[in-house]
């Protein structure tokens, strides 16, 4: 028989040979509703390359409809959960690809997945390939619920990569906790906000010199803020290259008096060297004082870039 139409979506051929066989079968499926569909879809999907043997599919089918479905399902597929059988009563939308039902059966054996279907009242084709798509330490109701895009899925896995190589000091429950509490007016911002708070709070790298009691070292972002409230300037703004390890600040102050912040840069294949020596809101540091810090830098082996040269022109292009 030539098949021209397939008004049983992906299952037309292996149904219809059902029905040449016996016609009155064709009522029984006429009168399925959308979640015996789903079930129907189930069962066929999980036989896989075995689905193509019509002795085998007609074996199957021929309970399909009358046996209770717990023992179809263990007919079928016997590692898969009956749990399944409760979801399938929830798919919204048509009959679904095999795949989806396939990821279906596989997330229901992942305690995380399955606790976050068991808690919707349906479930999308949606909802299951971001599941599946999803670690499964990041299968919970609160982080889909910041997954509004089918990109999300692959910025959210990225983005948590790059917080636990930044916040080593963290526990991967304490990273996922700290993204259900992150909030911004915008939805589609939100990965970029988190990144950005664990940046901020990211422990800086040891300080090249330990620093004495005038010259002391910017060892965190709260310190960076505070150094530029203080000096009313801008060095806040390379936080990530501290990060980096390209740049460190420090204080120095006479007599307990903050006199200037100093920028140390590390030279590429050199090490490291004093830079910008500045006062407050950047005004010029007199020679004497600027003597003083390269000297203190000088018995600790970091040396001093003379002022008329420009790191940028220098070191970093060519």
């Amino acid at each position: 028989m030539t098949i021209r139409t397939y008004p049983f979506w992906w299952l037309t051929p292996y149904l219809v040979p059902v029905f040449e066989r016996e016609p009155s079968r064709l009522a029984d499926y006429l009168a399925l509703r959308r979640r015996d569909w789903h079930y129907v879809g189930l069962i066929v999907a999980l036989m896989g390359e075995m689905a193509e043997d019509t002795d085998h599919f007609a074996a199957v089918e021929r309970g399909l409809l009358s046996r209770k479905r717990k023992d179809v399902l263990a007919d079928v597929a016997p590692d898969v959960p009956a749990a399944v059988l409760k979801l399938v009563l929830k798919l919204s939308g048509e009959l679904w690809r095999p795949a989806s039902y396939r990821r279906l059966a596989a997330l229901v054996e992942d305690e995380h997945a399955i606790e976050v279907l068991r808690r919707r009242k349906a479930i999308s084709r949606r909802a299951i390939r971001t599941l599946y798509r999803l670690p499964p330490i990041l299968r919970t109701e609160k982080v889909m619920s910041r997954l509004k895009r089918s990109q999300d899925v692959e910025e959210l896995i990225f983005t948590l990569d790059v917080v636990r190589r930044i916040r080593p000091d963290m526990t991967e429950e304490d990273i996922l906790r700290s993204l259900s509490q992150c909030k911004t007016e915008e939805e589609e911002d939100i990965m970029r906000r988190w990144v950005q708070h664990h940046y901020q709070h990211a422990p800086f790298p040891a300080p090249p010199w330990r620093g004495n009691e005038d010259l002391r070292p910017i060892t965190s972002f709260a310190e960076l803020k505070r150094l530029a409230l203080e000096f009313d300037n801008c060095v806040r703004t390379y936080h990530l290259d501290v990060l980096d390890g390209t740049s460190y600040f420090y204080r120095y102050s006479e007599k307990g008096r903050p006199v200037a912040t100093v920028e140390i840069v590390r030279l590429p294949g050199a090490g490291w060297s004093v830079g910008d020596i500045e006062g407050i809101k950047n005004d010029t540091v007199p020679a004497t004082i600027v003597g003083r810090i390269r000297a203190i830098f000088a018995e600790a082996g970091i040396g001093a870039m003379p002022p008329q040269l420009h790191r940028g022109s220098w070191f970093r292009y060519y």
